[in-house]
């Protein structure tokens, strides 16, 4: 056909104009189509681009009659229905239009029948509504021009591809599938129901804002799938299974229930102020971000598979039905909410920051870090405790609540607060840490703390306090254990069962007991004794007694000698191989003193007899048993009292002091007593015996050498078979 300006349809029934082998030619560019009633068929192609297509409300333009020719652009007023049934693909550019003017009833609709793709590309007005039967109708071809208004009823494949931001208002029903394919943001804020299945492929976004009730699978290819915009919410059915390999968003300010399975390589992010709740054990591989409002998992939920969640809104595990969920990494600023569950962290994914500074919070609620390291550095209320398993870590900077921390990997608590106890089986380092309760470190482990406070301590690993701690209780090291006091303090006991260092820092405690061996390479200070301590101390330090009274009742054989402060006391009935200051009071109970008791304070000897290489200083003595001296070098300016003796074994003792103990003095052959004191008792001279100016209670049996210096001497009786010099008088 060719040659005509005008083609007017009249009457029922179907006119098919051209066809493929036959098109319309040399047509118009202004042509006019007028389908006043039944049916025109546009079989044929026709060059005509300009148009004027005019359907009464009981006409059809149908395009295309199932092949690939019949078209026609221009100016459309549609009041009836245009029909696209091509199978191939095309773009229909040209606006399609209401003509109230025309016919004041007319609303017009399109039809899609052909088993092609039909584009629209025109600002599209008609409110006849839209049916696809079959093919492919698309809004857009890419770029920001294409729209329809109405409701559509889809059967086939309705599609949006748009660049830019655009909002579609109609309802979709139907059986088929809707897809957002472009770059843009397509809200559709109408519902979608029936039994379609929606697909969001585009790198753009589909953006739901009603109560879509459709029962098909919801396939996310790329881009963004979102439910509400922030102020509207947007839901799906929840028998609707959603296949996620893009990204999921929540964005709905009130509550959201997803108990279907979401699946696929894609995320999940949780934006709006409301909480999202899911229900199944979800399988989707990436992300969890919950950047507003709360994330909860109820019941069987589950995001196990997910790579880790970024929490900086809140996220609520306190509803899952058993006794707690896993995630793979957790990281951000928000709300963790454990209720009496556990979250346990498994695989430590590094492509996170694995830092949380936000607040997890539960009363009997616990975490558990399985894999990689986890920094907590907020203020965690939580009750049930902490595990960080073998080959995990923790970083405490922050706080965790009155539970366990249970370590069988690394645990580091730089400046951080444990509100209950340690239990440490790998590696723990505390550093300017505070630890409310005790400090178990377990036989194979390893700690060390430096500044800060513990509760107390028990030891059967390896465990060095350093400079700057404090151990407020006592610390306990076991049979297996290794304690190293580096500067550290403990207000109360050492009990030493196993080995006990202290290096050239020093150390201090309250007491010391137990039976463990130990050595000083610095001086240990104990400020509160009250404890006997059975093992062996060694090294080239020292002892000091600074408060309190302590036992020592083993071999000891550091060098660097013992001090017992005013108001402190040493209870010997072991021995110390170096020199005792005393400024308190040192009792010989059997002990042994290697070198100079210089006693300034109060000497006690009890029936059990005590030995000291020398005596100086000016304090009291009580003799209820013998001392004996083995290497005496000094002078002894003080007073002994009792009724025990003294014997000079080896090197010469001066007593310059009143002396009344009544036990007698006894001198060794080879020793030496030089008196410019007195003494009450007999004295047994077996060595050499110097009176200068001195005076002997009862008798001198001189049986070795008797010497009276210058200044003279005193005696009640002289007996023996000894030598004697008298360089001044001797009375008797």
């Amino acid at each position: 056909m060719s040659g005509f300006g005008t083609l007017n349809k009249d009457g029922t029934g179907e006119w098919v104009v051209g066809t493929e082998k036959a098109p319309l030619t040399s047509l118009s560019p202004t042509l006019a189509v007028n389908v006043n009633d039944g049916t025109l068929v546009l079989a044929g192609d026709t060059s005509v681009t300009q148009a004027t297509v005019k359907i009464n409300s009981g006409g059809t333009l149908q395009l295309g009659q199932g092949g690939t020719t019949g078209w026609i652009d221009g100016i459309t007023y549609d009041n009836g229905t245009l029909a696209f049934d091509r199978s191939d693909t095309n773009t229909f550019a040209s606006d399609i239009a209401n003509n109230t003017s025309l016919d004041p009833a007319g609303k017009g609709g399109v039809v899609q029948e052909g088993t092609g793709t039909t584009i629209l590309t025109g600002t599209n007005t008609y409110s006849g509504g839209t049916v696809i039967t079959a093919g492919t109708l698309q809004i857009g071809d890419g770029g920001t021009s294409g729209s329809i208004t109405g409701n559509v009823t889809n059967d086939s494949n309705l599609v949006f591809d748009r660049s830019d931001a655009t909002t579609f208002a109609g309802d979709i029903s139907g059986s088929g599938n809707v897809s957002q394919i472009g770059a843009g943001a397509a809200t559709l804020s109408g519902v979608i129901s029936g039994t379609q299945s929606l697909t969001q492929a585009g790198t753009g976004s589909t953006i739901l804002t009603n109560a879509d009730t459709y029962s098909g699978t919801t396939t996310i290819s790329q881009g963004s799938l979102q439910l509400g915009d922030g102020q509207t919410s947007g839901t799906i059915a929840n028998t609707a299974a959603i296949v996620d390999n893009g990204n999921l968003t929540v964005d709905n300010p009130a509550a959201t229930t997803l108990s279907q399975v979401i699946s696929g390589t894609g995320s999940l992010t949780q934006s709006g102020s409301g909480t999202t709740t899911l229900t199944s054990v979800d399988t989707y591989s990436g992300a969890t971000t919950i950047q507003n409002g709360t994330l909860a998992l109820d019941g069987a939920g589950s995001i196990a598979a997910s790579d880790g969640v970024h929490d900086n809104g809140t996220f609520d595990v306190s509803g899952v039905s058993a006794s707690g969920t896993t995630v793979n990494a957790l990281d951000g600023s928000g709300a963790l909410v454990l209720g009496d569950k556990n979250l346990t962290i498994a695989d430590g994914n590094t492509t996170f920051g694995n830092v949380f500074s936000g607040q997890a919070s539960g009363t009997g609620g616990s975490l558990t870090i399985a894999s990689g390291t986890e920094t907590l550095s907020g203020a965690n209320s939580y009750t049930g405790g902490t595990t960080v398993d073998s080959g995990a870590g923790l970083d405490l900077t922050g706080s965790v609540g009155q539970g366990t921390v249970s370590n069988a990997g690394t645990l580091d608590v730089a400046g951080g607060t444990v509100g209950g106890d340690i239990s440490n089986t790998g590696t723990a380092t505390l550093t300017n840490g505070i630890v409310t309760g005790a400090l178990d470190n377990g036989a194979g482990a390893t700690a060390t703390a430096t500044g800060g406070t513990i509760g107390s301590v028990v030891n059967e690993g390896a465990l060095t306090l350093g400079a700057g701690n404090t151990v407020s209780g006592n610390v306990t090291n076991g049979s297996s254990g290794t304690l190293t006091l580096d500067g550290d303090t403990v207000d109360g006991t050492v009990a030493d069962n196993g080995t006990l260092a202290v290096t050239a820092n020093g150390g201090t405690a309250g007491s010391l007991s137990g039976s463990g061996a130990g050595t000083l390479a610095g001086g240990l200070t104990l400020t509160s004794a009250a404890d006997t301590y059975a093992g062996a101390l060694s090294g080239t330090s020292g002892l000091t007694v600074a408060g309190g009274t302590e036992t020592l009742s083993g071999a000891n054989t550091y060098t660097g000698g013992t001090t017992v402060a005013s108001g402190a006391g040493l209870d010997l009935s072991g021995s110390v191989a170096g020199n005792v200051s005393d400024n308190g009071t040192t009792t010989l109970d059997g002990g042994t003193v290697g070198g100079t008791i210089a006693d300034n304070g109060t000497l006690a000897v009890t029936a059990n007899g005590g030995t000291a290489g020398s005596l100086s200083g000016s304090g009291a003595g009580t003799l209820a048993g013998g001392l004996t001296l083995t290497s005496a070098a000094d002078t002894y300016a003080g007073a002994l009292s009792g009724t025990g003796g003294l014997t000079v074994a080896g090197g010469t003792e001066t007593l310059s002091g009143a002396n009344i103990y009544t036990g007698g003095t006894t001198v060794a052959s080879g020793a030496g007593l030089d008196l410019s004191g007195s003494v009450a008792g007999n004295v047994a001279d077996n060595g050499t015996t110097t009176l200068d100016g001195g005076t002997v209670g009862g008798t001198i049996a001189d049986n070795g050498t008797l010497a009276v210096t210058a200044n003279g001497g005193t005696a009640g009786s002289l007996s023996g078979s000894g030598a004697g010099t008298l360089a001044g008088g001797l009375t008797l």
